[in-house]
């Protein structure tokens, strides 16, 4: 990720960002060396104006928010959309070691904390039942 792009992120600065990715949409799906979002950054550092346009930036141009995004923001309706096909992603690490349910616990809402303990179970009556590992488990 650009520096000069991530500094108006943490710095809260909602007009420099929205210009920078009017004029390359590439800066809005843009990740650091460790894989965090653009949004991810925005929601680290606490600036609510920065992630409500990334995220409804990336909305309109249809690109989905993976399962970190989804939770950091308390997104539902991707979060369900995410979980359904792998319950697993629960367990899943972001690029700074935190899994979904740490990134809701955090910055998103009671709901998206109750959703992911939802499928957070149902992925461990998963392992219970399939007589040993699964494939999410072995990541």
């Amino acid at each position: 990720m650009n520096p000069a792009f991530l500094e108006p992120i943490q710095s809260g600065n909602t007009a420099k960002v929205a210009s920078a990715i009017e004029s390359d949409h590439s800066l809005a799906v843009c990740r650091d060396e460790q894989n965090v979002s653009a949004l991810l950054w925005s929601v680290y550092a606490g600036h609510g104006a920065v992630r409500n346009l990334l995220a409804a930036k990336l909305s309109s141009w249809q690109i989905p928010l993976d399962v970190f995004e989804a939770a950091a923001t308390g997104d539902q309706v991707r979060l369900h959309a995410i979980l359904s096909k792998s319950a697993c992603a629960t367990s899943a690490y972001s690029g700074y070691r935190w899994t979904a349910p740490h990134l809701t616990a955090a910055f998103g809402t009671p709901l998206s904390v109750a959703t992911l303990i939802f499928w957070g179970r149902r992925s461990t009556q998963f392992h219970k039942t399939s007589g040993g590992i699964s494939q999410c488990m072995r990541r």
